[in-house]
């Protein structure tokens, strides 16, 4: 607040005071000033001029740093924090009793209706917002209308499409329902037909005609006359001679071909009379029935197929060499050819028959005693003495052993009985990759007998990473 006082010719009337000066007050605490109040706290007092002046530069100071404080707050300006204050009777005041309860709120909610209402108006030409020609859907006024079972009711738009919508709820789920039901309007009883004679299809609904057509169709298929009568299903001859038109006539010239004693059998079967025995002398089936025909036939082809003889026999089966050094032409002398040529090789290779065995040790040295052999035999065998072993026995090392090295052999048999075998032994010689083989003499093993190779008791300190090989011969 701003007071301003104006002197003229810094001269001042005299108020009451005394003071010096031509006539007048010399200072503002000489003049009095009469009380005055405006508002409540805002005053003049009855005292001096320079009180009332300091008093008033006071309110100013207070009032200029309430403002300032409260320009800069800026919760005291967010719009939650303003009132609006609706005057009954006004435009606002009409327009909106259905969102406000009371005659105050804040700008806030204020500006969210405004806006809702504003969404809630179409485009065109409307009237002004408010109950009278607004396009709120809380608000449109529906004259009542009556389809049936279904009708608008006087009322709001909104509370009409409410209704509609439930209605649609309501058909959809009884549409649904009734689709899902099998009885009732669905059921077999309940669907009518038209009869159709020359189709064959009966009665009135579609449970009796399903029924019906199947009995004709259980009937047809189980009837042997008719359509299913030999005389009317066709027969197309082709290649076979025959020429009748329909089975029944096919039949018939087959019956009156195989009774009249030609050798057309003979000549389909590709076989003589003297590989096919029949019980009938002079004819090849008897002719009485096609039943008892087949089972004829098939006696005699059962009998053709088990006999050893005749046609059957090796020497009437052709042999072709092709790239074999065989030059027989039929099954027998080939087999006679190969039988003898097996028994020349038995012969020549009898004494090559060998068994070998392998064993070793990997990166690590072997323990005392440890066995590096293990061979258990499934046929007789023989273990030869040192002239010929030196020969089926080899061996080698990666790693070779710093001294002599000697590995034995010995002997288990089936019973679980070990033995040692005289000279039977591998030795590794000092820094030698191969070692020798020894053995003083022949040593049998039977079936389920077996050979273990050990190493020696003091192993050598590298020897290592080792493979042996020993050939028995097959007793």
């Amino acid at each position: 607040m701003w007071v301003n006082f104006g002197f003229t010719n810094g001269d001042i009337l005299d108020q009451g005071g005394g003071g010096s000066g031509s006539g007048g007050a010399s200072s503002a605490s000489e003049l009095t000033v009469s009380a005055y109040t405006k508002s409540g706290t805002y005053a003049l007092a009855a005292t001096d001029l320079q009180t009332n002046l300091q008093t008033l530069v006071d309110h100013d100071y207070q009032t200029d740093a309430i403002l300032e404080t409260h320009m800069v707050e800026q919760s005291a300006h967010l719009s939650k924090n303003l009132d609006v204050v609706f005057v009954t009777g006004t435009l606002l005041g009409t327009d909106f009793p259905q969102f406000i309860t009371s005659g105050t709120t804040d700008l806030q909610n204020f500006l969210g209706l405004l806006d809702l209402k504003i969404n809630s108006i179409t485009s065109g030409t409307v009237g002004p917002i408010g109950p009278s020609g607004t396009n709120d859907p809380f608000n449109i006024i529906v004259s009542s209308y009556t389809s049936g079972s279904y009708s608008l009711v006087s009322g709001t738009l909104q509370s009409n499409l409410q209704s509609l919508i439930n209605y649609d709820y309501q058909l959809d789920a009884n549409l649904r329902s009734h689709l899902a039901n099998p009885t009732g309007a669905h059921s077999g009883t309940a669907i009518s037909i038209i009869a159709d004679s020359l189709i064959g299809l009966t009665g009135t609904d579609a449970q009796s005609a399903i029924s019906g057509s199947y009995q004709v169709s259980y009937n047809h298929i189980n009837n042997p006359s008719g359509a299913h009568a030999a005389s009317a299903i066709s027969f197309i001859s082709g290649t076979s001679g025959i020429n009748a038109s329909d089975v029944q006539a096919a039949i018939t010239q087959v019956k009156t071909i195989y009774t009249s004693g030609t050798s057309r059998l003979e000549t389909v079967l590709g076989i003589t009379t003297g590989d096919l025995t029949m019980s009938i002398s002079g004819t090849y089936l008897s002719g009485t029935s096609i039943s008892t025909d087949l089972l004829e036939l098939d006696s005699a082809l059962n009998a053709h197929v088990i006999k050893t003889s005749g046609s059957h026999a090796a020497s009437s089966i052709s042999f072709i060499s092709g790239t074999s050094t065989i030059s027989a032409t039929d099954a027998q002398d080939a087999l006679n050819a190969i039988g003898i040529r097996l028994a020349a090789t038995e012969t020549t290779s009898s004494a090559l028959k060998f068994y070998t065995v392998m064993g070793g040790c990997g990166a690590v040295a072997p323990t005392a005693n440890q066995v590096i052999g293990f061979f258990v035999f499934e046929r007789a065998v023989t273990l030869k003495a040192t002239a010929t072993l030196d020969t089926m026995a080899y061996g080698n090392a990666l790693t070779v052993a710093t001294a002599s090295t000697t590995c034995p052999f010995k002997k288990l048999t089936q019973a679980n009985v070990l033995t040692s075998i005289t000279g039977g032994q591998m030795v590794f010689a000092s820094s030698a990759f191969a070692p020798s083989f020894a053995n003083t003499s022949d040593v049998s093993f039977a079936a389920g007998d077996a050979l273990i190779v050990y190493a020696p008791a003091t192993p050598d300190a590298t020897l290592a990473n080792f493979s042996f090989t020993i050939s028995l011969v097959l007793s």
